[in-house]
């Protein structure tokens, strides 16, 4: 009995991933410009990809933000070097849309090796925030948390908070 209850709960556990894998990998549409408090004075560039943080640990540039088409999702795509002697696993934290509170998550965690980099996806909800479409959204704001991936109780590092805004 134990071990049938364990294989339906890992086939459980293996459906979500995959469903979240799915969800972070079909793209819809992409505002046409971004910016941040942390970046240098683009406004009005349509980059695609932007400086949103940097110093000696991390760099950290924003790539896309897509919709996911069938589910209330949104993806924010940053890219994120590491700089750090040590493997990362990174995060976001303190998330708001349009100065509402969202929960940002991953489908695999985002870990970093030294001298690295990653392409991370990280998605949030938003079907209880008023929000229509991705059209909506005039402003993300979140902090960038690094915890070391051996001993994940370890924050290496919490930014300060970082606006991309939509306008």
């Amino acid at each position: 009995m134990k071990n049938k209850l364990k294989n339906l709960l890992a086939l459980l556990l293996a459906g979500i991933m995959a469903l979240s894998l799915v969800a972070c990998t079909i793209e819809g549409d992409t505002p046409s410009n971004s910016s941040s408090n942390n970046t240098s004075e683009n406004e009005g560039e349509n980059k695609e990809e932007k400086l949103l943080y940097s110093d000696d640990n991390i760099k950290v540039t924003y790539v896309k933000f897509t919709e996911t088409q069938g589910v209330t999702t949104f993806n924010l795509f940053l890219k994120i070097e590491n700089n750090m002697d040590k493997k990362v696993t990174v995060s976001l934290t303190d998330g708001y849309a349009n100065d509402t509170s969202v929960w940002f998550f991953t489908g695999m965690p985002v870990e970093i090796l030294p001298s690295k980099n990653a392409v991370g996806g990280f998605g949030f909800g938003y079907a209880n925030l008023g929000i229509d479409s991705i059209d909506d959204i005039k402003k993300l704001e979140f902090k960038i948390t690094l915890r070391d991936s051996e001993n994940f109780s370890d924050v290496l590092l919490e930014t300060d908070s970082i606006t991309v805004s939509f306008e």
